[in-house]
């Protein structure tokens, strides 16, 4: 995992790669001094004055824009850096092939895009109590729609169920009174076949066939 820090400065952006051994350091003939940690908190209220936590940096704006300025900076020096290999002059731990210097923007460019992304956004916004009321107003209006939707559902499915029922009671009648129509088309063809046209066979034309 690499991961990429900046001072807050203007000039000097630094980076570090954790899990890569660092280059070693010659060896010292004096005795090695503990290494102070810092006593903040999670919760805030550290008692050194400290570097900010994490959770800190991400609530607070000021904090959190500083980053974002750093990660700016910190990017465009890796981009010259793309653009101009040379590591002369440059201490050992800036000393970067070009994957290396790729690999570290892309770390620099990826948590900017977490920071400015729609998902942290929204994550600050859940702090507001204003947009949580609305939020619960919202989610209410849309339960109240879907419950009434719910029984809008079940009326139409009651009122289909009603009117599958009059179709099947009506079919047998259909067909009883079709066939009556049937049976008068043809005693009035055959009376008049009869009366006006010697015998010969006579069709009615018209609508009384698509029955």
């Amino acid at each position: 995992r690499i991961v990429c820090t900046t001072s807050g400065g203007g000039g000097g952006g630094g980076v570090k790669s954790v899990g890569r051994p660092a280059p070693m350091s010659p060896p010292s003939s004096e005795p090695a001094t503990p290494e102070r940690k810092d006593s903040t908190t999670p919760g805030g209220g550290g008692g050194g004055g400290g570097e900010p936590t994490l959770f800190e940096t991400f609530e607070a704006e000021a904090l959190r824009d500083e980053l974002l300025d750093d990660l700016h900076e910190l990017d465009g020096f890796l981009s010259q850096r793309a653009e101009a290999p040379s590591s002369e002059g440059l201490p050992p731990a800036l000393q970067l092939d070009g994957a290396e210097i790729e690999a570290r923007r892309d770390c620099v460019r990826r948590a900017r895009a977490e920071l400015e992304g729609e998902h942290t956004r929204h994550l600050l916004l859940l702090g507001e109590p204003k947009y949580l009321e609305r939020q619960e107003a919202s989610l209410r209006q849309q339960l109240d729609s879907a419950r009434k939707m719910g029984a809008l559902a079940g009326s139409l499915a009651t009122r289909q169920a009603e009117l599958r029922l009059e179709l099947s009671e009506a079919r047998p009648r259909y067909a009883a009174a079709v066939a009556k129509v049937k049976k008068l088309q043809a005693e009035f063809e055959a009376t008049l076949s009869e009366l006006h046209f010697g015998g010969k066979r006579v069709n009615l034309m018209g609508a009384i066939n698509a029955l």
